[in-house]
């Protein structure tokens, strides 16, 4: 689908440039087969296995996690307790808001650059459903991306890592005389704990160094989603990527499939 898109695609457009980046990420990408739980439970913390994909039920992972954080990253399968939303529901939900921030995929970006356009949300999900029909007709069309959604719905956390004071440092940041420090609700994914991403198909997303070396925990609803991740960067290999600029060869890609959980250890991301 990816090269299809570099063939229909004018020059200097985002779909152009952006597909262009990734289609050379994923070929200097690294294919594996994915340990199981009872494989990853067996052997012993290393930096080899920081580069493991595990993939179990969640029974599974919370034995995984009962032994304390992993180095390594974990798919969890569809889970029957996690609630799904479709994305009908969610651009019912928008249509509320007076505006949306849209990244169309089809603009030119040496005459218009990568900053979202905020339009009316009624034109926004107009334009979306449009193209989201088009492209299940077979046509050839841009994809759109919304940007700043935070806030929809609350973040979607497993319940094998619910409670666990490990992953919760960010949202329990506290100030020096011991009382929660609220925030403004940001809209930079670098100052966030939670996020939503919801594009039609063919939307790329760029990666981004993991600044804080966190967990993240990506939760598929509805769609297909391929996750282009460096698991075992390290905090090296992290300040060299931030430093140059660089994207390190090697990524692995995982695919999400609706339902599906993915527990990211500290590492630099990306989303497809």
């Amino acid at each position: 689908m990816l090269r299809k898109q570099l063939e229909y695609s004018k020059p200097d457009t985002r779909t152009r440039e952006d597909v262009t980046q990734i289609v050379e990420m994923l070929e200097k990408s690294t294919i594996q087969r994915p340990l199981t739980a009872k494989e990853a439970l067996r052997l012993r913390p290393s930096g080899s296995l920081s580069k493991k994909l595990v993939v179990c039920s969640e029974d599974d992972a919370r034995k995984i996690f009962d032994k304390g954080p992993p180095c390594f990253p974990v798919l969890v399968v569809e889970s029957r307790t996690q609630q799904h939303i479709s994305i009908d529901w969610f651009l019912d939900i928008l249509e509320t808001r007076a505006n949306l921030d849209v990244h169309d995929f089809g603009k030119n970006i040496k005459k218009k650059g990568r900053v979202a356009e905020r339009i009316p949300s009624s034109s926004a999900i107009d334009m979306f459903k449009s193209r989201q029909k088009m492209q299940r007709n077979g046509s050839q069309v841009y994809p759109v991306n919304f940007l700043n959604l935070n806030g929809i719905k609350d973040n979607a956390v497993p319940g094998f890592v619910a409670n666990r004071k490990d992953f919760k440092i960010l949202e329990l940041s506290c100030e020096e005389n011991g009382k929660r420090e609220y925030r403004a609700e940001s809209t930079d994914l670098d100052e966030s704990t939670s996020f939503h991403l919801l594009a039609s198909q063919g939307a790329v997303h760029l990666p981004h160094v993991d600044h804080h070396y966190v967990y993240t925990t990506i939760f598929n609803e509805e769609g297909h989603k391929l996750w282009l991740m460096w698991p075992g960067l390290g905090i090296r290999g992290l300040q060299k990527w931030r430093s140059t600029g660089q994207v390190p060869d090697g990524g692995i890609p995982v695919y999400i499939a609706p339902g599906y959980t993915l527990i990211q250890p500290p590492v630099a991301q990306g989303r497809l």
